[in-house]
């Protein structure tokens, strides 16, 4: 635990887990441990959302890229159908659902985990002012 702990900068450290990075707040709180642990599993389910991602994106791109080029020439064919890409997307959804499933729980979990680290740090200076006062 970190002596110099404050309401203050406990609420700073809440604010950081919150809105910054979970984790971050947590290490500057003194709570090394948690902190290490919430950044690892923000990164670990970050990685595991990542293939997904980079996968609609390339399809909306080749689906860009074939109306571009359609513009462009003024001919040809429309590269895909709204239904197609639908499907495509369905497709790219079903291999990677369990992985992207997987890395929005991991990502929540180090939020969640955030905040309640942030929350008992505030307990904690709550704690300490209450007794300094005493």
């Amino acid at each position: 635990m970190n002596d110099a702990l404050t309401k203050a900068k406990a609420t700073r450290c809440l604010l950081m887990n919150l809105f910054l990075l979970p984790g971050a707040g947590s290490l500057k709180g003194g709570r090394r441990m948690a902190g290490t642990w919430q950044l690892l599993l923000l990164v670990i389910g970050t990685l595991m959302i990542v293939p997904m991602l980079l996968e609609a994106i390339n399809q909306f791109l080749s689906l860009y890229k074939g109306i571009a080029d359609m513009a462009e020439t003024g001919t040809g064919d429309v590269p895909q159908s709204l239904e197609g890409l639908q499907e495509t997307l369905l497709s790219v959804w079903s291999k990677h659902a369990g992985l992207t499933l997987g890395g929005i729980a991991l990502t929540m979990a180090s939020w969640i985990w955030g905040f309640f680290t942030g929350f008992s740090l505030m307990t904690e200076a709550a704690e300490r002012e209450v007794k300094s006062q005493n």
